[in-house]
Formats: structure tokens, sequence, C-alpha cells
């Protein structure tokens, strides 16, 4: 009899299954019937309501008869509001699932929640969840209307009570409508990540910095205005300085972005008292080599902020040309060299996300005059930038022991890591364009 995949045992086709997005895994669970309800389960595992219709069907179909499918569910994502039960009207469908999305908080197997928006239902549902999550993500909903504080009885009101020890990363981007810090840190109490936006605050004059007691806290993003007002009871590892721009916010997602919206968002000296604060051992931070923030002296103030730090990631995100990419470098090194060789940095990882190269056209090959690399493998420049930058680094920053150079295109890989969730980050295929120097044996010589 020939082998086949119906043919295997179910521990076997579990195991299997466990490798397939949710997507893929609810695409297999429709072949046969012998893997519908292995497929199914792997396929509920991960789900996301992009709006309130898609409300209603979910809690129909998940309440319906077969209530193991309850059980499957481990990350939960709601990009939507849910009305309060007074505002449902008459529509009997409305008030049902209004009723029934409170079963979320009975749900015992969550490790990951989130909440684009946070309705009226959140806090009862927060207030009484029976799992124990991960992760927990606020963040700002993409529709525009959304993107405004609720009325006081919607925001987000934990009970004082509450206390979700087991949420390692937390994300608070929707500002509006979370509690304040103090309140977070006080109901998740082990969170060793945290991703948070917070209004800027201007302390009086003499006023001491406030302190909050997150004795777990290990790791933190966000812009520098977030972190200027407000220290850490115990010291923090690592610090990755983001810009946020309303649009970025719109799509509850964060990346390097131009300084010059680090300069909109993020003054001077919010930066430097954000990094005082931290006082982080690795710092990661985007910004332009040609602006007022790439000069040395405030690099050499930046690096003054903080005597832990020792590993330093830069994104220059002006530098995009291949052309001149190699010119760019020599000129916004030789403007910090003198900062980072009189500090404690001992690991510099740089990144500049250069342009796609343009693609051929017809003209183009018929004529032999190729734009693309026929090895898709080798650099996408000149390699002698490499060489040069990394000679022109270990001499003038002589007790710099590890230097990283990434010319990726923009739109080529990911992000390799994580940094707050470094054990879940994906993994990702290294580029041909990413560097690694250790300058250790030539300290030991």
């Amino acid at each position: 009899m020939p082998a086949s995949l119906l043919t295997l045992n179910d521990d076997v086709l579990t195991i299997l299954v466990s490798y397939l997005d949710p997507p893929d895994a609810r695409r297999l669970s429709l072949v046969a019937r012998r893997i519908h309800l292995i497929a199914t389960n792997r396929a509920l595992q991960s789900v996301t309501l992009a709006c309130f219709g898609n409300v209603v069907k979910f809690c129909t179909y998940m309440l319906n008869r077969k209530r193991h499918r309850l059980v499957a569910l481990r990350e939960f994502r709601m990009h939507c509001l849910v009305p309060p039960l007074e505002d449902a009207g008459k529509r009997s469908w409305a008030r049902e699932v209004v009723v029934k999305v409170d079963v979320v908080s009975s749900l015992r197997h969550l490790t990951e929640i989130e909440l684009q928006v946070v309705g009226p239902f959140a806090s009862k549902c927060f207030n009484e969840l029976q799992s124990t999550p991960r992760k927990l993500v606020f963040t700002l909903p993409r529709r525009r209307e959304y993107q405004q504080a609720l009325h006081d009885g919607d925001k987000l009101q934990l009970d004082p009570k509450l206390r979700l020890s087991t949420v390692k990363y937390l994300v608070a981007t929707d500002t509006p409508n979370v509690p304040e810090l103090a309140a977070l840190a006080r109901a998740f109490p082990g969170t060793r990540s945290l991703d948070i936006s917070l209004k800027d605050q201007n302390l009086a004059r003499g006023q001491p910095i406030p302190t909050v007691e997150w004795p777990t806290l290990e790791r933190v993003r966000g812009p520098g205005s977030s972190f200027a007002h407000w220290r850490n009871s115990t010291r923090i590892h690592l610090f990755e300085m983001v810009c946020e721009s309303r649009a970025l916010a719109a799509g509850g997602r964060r990346s390097y972005v131009t300084s010059y919206s680090l300069q909109m968002f993020s003054t001077r000296t919010s930066i430097l008292a954000a990094i005082a604060n931290v006082h982080p051992v690795a710092l990661a931070m985007p910004l332009d080599s040609r602006s007022t923030l790439g000069s040395n002296s405030f690099w050499t103030r930046l690096l003054e902020s903080s005597g832990r730090l020792r590993y330093l990631a830069v994104a220059l995100s002006d530098i995009r040309s291949y052309e001149t990419c190699g010119d760019d470098l020599a000129k916004w090194w030789a403007n910090v060299h003198l900062a980072i060789a009189t500090s404690g940095v001992i690991c510099l990882e740089i990144r500049c996300s250069l342009r796609q190269a343009e693609a051929d056209t017809e003209e183009d090959v018929e004529a032999g005059n190729s734009k693309t690399s026929v090895n898709e493998d080798a650099p996408s420049f000149d390699k002698s930038i490499y060489d040069t930058f990394s000679a022109s680094v270990r001499d003038a920053a002589p007790a710099l022991q590890y230097l990283s150079l990434d010319m990726s295109p923009r739109d080529d890989l990911p992000s390799r890591c994580d940094f707050l969730d470094p054990q879940e980050s994906r993994d990702v295929g290294i580029s041909s364009d990413l560097r690694w120097w250790c300058f250790k044996a030539h300290l030991d010589q």
C-alpha cells in the first residue's frame, strides 16, 4: 500500500501541521475529513478580527455546537471597537455578541492578546481574565476616526488587585486610552520587555523625576520623549529608541525612519534625558548622518549619558545610494569617531538601508546594458567599501572589539532580530551585504 499523509497517526500529523501558518492550516483542513480536526485546531490558534462583522461571525462559529474550538485559541487580536451593551439597540445579534465576547475572559489558554482599540468591554475582560498570557498589545487603531481618547468609562481601567505576572512583553502605544505607567507596572509586575508611547510631560523646575517600581524590566522601546520624565527602580539593559510618526502609529507598527522625524518628535534634550534615565548597556537608534544629531559634540554628550553603554546599533537612514554610500559613511565616521573612541562602547553595529537596484528593461537587456548583478549572492556595490571602512574604524577606535556593517537593500530582508523579544524572533536569511569584524585579536597583539 503506497504511503500517504492520511495514513499517519494523529501525533505525527499534529507535529507536521504545527509547522504551518494558520491560513495554510485552514486550507489543509478542507482537504480531507481525516485531517480536518487537527488542521482546524492549528488554524484557530491565531485569530485576527478586523471589523465588528467578523466579531459576530467569530463568536457564532466558536460557540456554536463545537465547544472544543475554544481550547485551540492561543493568539487573539481584535482590530475593531466592540460597542457597549447599551448601544446595541434593538439588534438582537449585536446584543448577543457583546455578551458572548466576554467569553474571552474565560479562556484559559491564551498566550497573546492584542487590542487596537481599547473599547468598553476590555476592562471587564482583563479584570476577569483566566488565561496567563505572555504578550499583551494595546496599539492605536488603523481607522482615523478611532484615533482619539474614549470616554472615561470606556478607557481601559484595571482593577487595583489585578496581577498578571505571566505577561513578559507589553506594548502600550494607545496613549489616550491606557492607564498610567504606575498602574501598568502594578498590574503586570513580571514584564521584561516594554514598548510604550507616552505623552511628553514637562516637569516643573526642581521637581524630582518620578520612579516606577518595575523590578523585572530589562528591555524598552519608544521615542525619547516617553522616557525623558521617569526612571525605573532597577537598571534596564536595552533601549531601542524609535521615531513615531502619525502614519506609523496608526498602523500599529514601529520601524526606523529618518532623523527628521526624530528631531520633530524627540528633541535633543529629551533624547539625552531618556538615555540618562534608562542608563542602558545596549542602545539602538535611528539618525540622519548629516544632521546635528550626527555631530561629535552630540554623540559625546549622548555616550556620557550612560556610563554602562557597551553596545551601539545605529541606523543611518539617509544613506541610501549605492554610488555615494562609501563617501557618506566616511563623512559620518569622521564626525563621530572621537566620541566613540573615548567611550566604553565595544560593539558597534551600523545599518544603511540602500535603495533596491533598478530592474532591467527589455531595451537594456537587448543592448547588453544590464543594471543588475549577474551573481545574486554578490554585494550590490563595490566590495572595497567594507575593507576601507573597517580599517578606518579599527585605527580610529582601538578600544572597539566588534563591528557590523549591513548594507542590505531596504526591502530585501526583515530585521534579523527583535530587540525586545530575541527568543521569539523569526529565523531569517543573512544578506550577502552584511559583514562582521572582530578586532579583539588585533587588541591582543
